[in-house]
């Protein structure tokens, strides 16, 4: 039912009108409106600076037409209040009031002059907190339905903001990292200012929400653009400088605020509490914001080489690529979709053993397949993989044979997240030439016995000082190796490049690889004797080496040992291991080694009978065929070979690629010590190999100075 409100505490000037409750109604022009309005002769307010009616209240008096029918509000040229509309604006006011206020398809001017009433209930009369719940779940309400309406947005969310921190109701409050207005919000002042009061520390959320609704602008633009990878590195870095959070002093002004009211006919102050006390003002503090510029301008120093590759625009944004470039600690926050992708397709080919094709690999982080791979491709490839905790094999910067795109690599876990690939050890690079050594020969005879994995594996087991994802990308190498042999051209390089002290530790390995299944075979020992030259050994110690390991029950233990012995010294022998020989057990081992002189020495005599024949035939290079000078004598002719124009060039001359590349680094080893081709992002031309083979071919002599590892 209508009635006459009782006197408007706000105005001096009089009006007969009172607030009707939700739980009552109200009849205006034949029609039943409901509660949570104004209803009687409205007060006169100033709004603007100008006296006029409140628009708030509907005078039931005034002239309503039959129907309203301008839903579109066609007609609202003034909509500050009831008293101003049109007969038929009423009309059409008071039907959506009367149909449950619900229609969006009202303008939205008539919701505001039903809002205009909310908001006075609530600011201005002496309203139970219930009933403030109550009217502000209906601003709520009437938010959502005019969603669509920016305008009527910012006023309601303002009004709603304000009503719940004045009710204290600030447990929903969290810091907010995206707002450029010219002041701090208010609810992060009550939040902020809750937290000084009770000299609770800040945190790196609340730091960070400091800094970035800072009214002063002072972030440069990259903070905004690549907004997560510099939240997530701030907060890290946050954390490790204020382990306990960050202490602030305690202002002594409270935080009042005023609240405009969306009809312009007041201004209400109100005192936000939160927990139920007032809060300070701590808008004015500058210590916080202070050391939390610190903390972002670091941050930006050390995301500037990621952000510089991003804004390139060579590549689409969030690629593999440029995440490597990213600190390894906030990898996992920034993850993209596509790496999301990678590291799921990753995680299954772990889980099936971990060979795949390098072509597929390649693909999916490309993006594309690729028809040709290089070395720059594959240490991305690498590289993108260590950031998700996986590692790739062989991987170029260490591999000692480096696979085509349609060969196997070997995926594995590498226990976390790897940032520089490249910082390897010593003891790891040592070793992987080492197990590189055992594998070789292990490959000699066509078969890979138990016996040999298991010298190996504890090759990689027993070694110390390796981190834990060296010791697992160890154990991957091998696993590869194992699949595919090394490369005899580029291992014999390796050697040729170990420090005095690691050559104990390969002589080990050798020998102990050969005996790994107490059956020495000659070609075994005709490949360990190269190697020991390469070396800088007697390839004579070999034999000695065989016949002592031959007397253990298990392989000498590999040591790296950084004295002043020299290395020639025979393998170590283990002072709690008794050796006991027997007639027979020499007597085998005599027999063994006649047998392998007798083998070696059929085998060097039918290589030289095979060298002269062929050296015969073509007399420029001993040892190859007249296609492979011709292939030869072109590659000489440049410093450098990309790899199309190098398959081009293999093509022509009916090779295969990979093929090529082998025999011909094989036959330079074994002529001038050293690989005439290196793979690096194409082709390098050994200048000092391609200078004897131009001399040759000059000279058209065969007399090629030979020289076996």
């Amino acid at each position: 039912s209508t009635g006459y409100p009782d006197k408007d505490p706000s105005q001096d000037s009089k009006g007969q009108y009172r607030w009707v409750p939700s739980s009552e109604t109200a009849t205006v022009a034949g029609r039943e409106i409901g509660g949570m309005v104004y209803v009687g002769t409205p007060p006169t307010v100033r709004r603007c600076g100008v006296e006029a009616k409140s628009g708030a209240v509907i005078d039931p008096l005034l002239p309503v037409a039959r129907s309203g029918t301008d839903k579109k509000g066609r007609g609202l040229f003034n909509s500050s209040g009831y008293s101003y509309l049109s007969e038929y604006d009423r009309a059409t006011y008071l039907e959506w009031l009367a149909t449950g206020r619900s229609d969006a398809s009202f303008d939205h001017r008539y919701m505001l002059l039903y809002f205009y009433g909310l908001e006075r209930r609530f600011a201005l009369d002496k309203t139970s907190e219930a009933e403030k719940h109550e009217i502000l779940e209906e601003a709520q309400r009437l938010k959502d339905l005019y969603s669509d309406r920016i305008y009527v947005q910012i006023d309601l969310e303002r009004f709603i903001e304000l009503g719940k921190l004045s009710l204290g109701d600030t447990s929903q409050i969290g810091p907010i990292f995206d707002y450029r207005l010219s002041e701090l919000p208010l609810s992060q002042r009550v939040a902020l200012g809750a937290r000084v009061r009770d000299s609770e520390p800040l945190s790196a959320d609340w730091a960070l929400c400091w800094l970035l609704c800072n009214p002063k602008p002072w972030l440069r633009y990259p903070a905004y653009l690549f907004k997560d990878e510099f939240q997530a590195l701030f907060k890290l870095r946050f954390d490790e400088r204020y382990q306990r959070g960050l202490a602030v002093r305690k202002p002594r002004n409270l935080l009042i605020c005023s609240y405009e009211a969306a009809s312009k006919e007041f201004v209400a102050r109100l005192q936000p509490k939160s927990g139920g006390k007032l809060v300070p003002d701590v808008s004015w503090l500058t210590m916080p914001v202070k050391a939390a510029k610190e903390i972002a301008a670091d941050v930006l120093d050390e995301l500037r080489d990621y952000m510089q590759f991003e804004t390139r625009g060579s590549r689409r944004r969030g690629s593999p690529e440029a995440k490597a470039l990213l600190p390894r600690e906030i990898l996992s926050s920034c993850l993209t979709e596509e790496l999301k992708q990678l590291r799921t397709w990753a995680r299954g080919i772990v889980d099936n053993g971990g060979f795949v094709p390098v072509g597929e690999i390649v693909a999916r982080h490309e993006g594309r397949q690729i028809k040709s791979i290089n070395k720059n491709l594959l240490m991305k490839v690498a590289d993108a993989l260590a950031q998700l905790g996986f590692g790739f094999v062989p991987d170029p910067r260490f591999a000692l044979r480096s696979p085509k795109v349609e060969e196997f690599a070997k995926i594995f876990e590498l226990g976390g997240a790897v940032n520089k690939l490249e910082d390897a050890s010593e003891t790891y690079r040592i070793t992987l030439i080492n197990i590189a050594l055992g594998a070789f020969v292990a490959h000699g005879d066509g078969e890979i016995t138990e016996g040999e994995r298991k010298s190996l594996s504890e090759t990689v087991s027993e070694t110390e000082n390796l981190a834990e994802h060296e010791r697992r990308r160890l154990r991957a190498d091998l696993d590869w190796m194992l699949a595919f042999a090394p490369s005899r051209a580029l291992l014999s390089r390796k050697l040729k490049e170990l420090r005095p002290y690691a050559v104990p530790a390969a002589r080990t390995v050798l020998y102990s690889i050969a005996n790994a299944d107490r059956v020495v075979r000659p070609r075994k020992v005709a490949v360990i004797k190269k190697f020991y030259k390469a070396l800088g050994l007697d390839p004579a110690l070999a034999y000695s080496d065989l016949r002592i390991s031959g007397n253990h029950d298990r392989p000498a233990k590999a040591r790296f040992a950084r004295s002043s012995a020299s290395s020639e010294a025979g393998p170590a022998e283990d002072p709690i291991h008794e050796v006991t020989l027997d007639a027979e057990r020499i007597a085998t081992i005599h027999s063994d080694t006649d047998r392998v002189f007798s083998v070696l020495g059929e085998i060097f005599n039918d290589k030289s009978d095979e060298l002269k024949s062929k050296g015969m035939r073509n007399m420029h290079l001993p040892g190859l065929d007249a296609k492979n000078v011709e292939l030869i004598k072109e590659i000489v002719e440049k410093d450098r070979w990309t790899d199309e124009e190098f398959q081009e060039l293999c093509t022509r001359h009916s090779f295969m690629a990979s093929g090529a590349i082998e025999n011909i680094n094989e036959w330079a080893f074994e002529n001038y010590g050293d690989a005439l081709l290196d793979e690096h992002d194409g082709y390098e031309v050994n200048a000092d190999v391609a200078n004897g083979l131009k001399k040759a071919f000059e000279s058209d002599s065969s007399a090629v100075p030979i020289e076996t590892m």
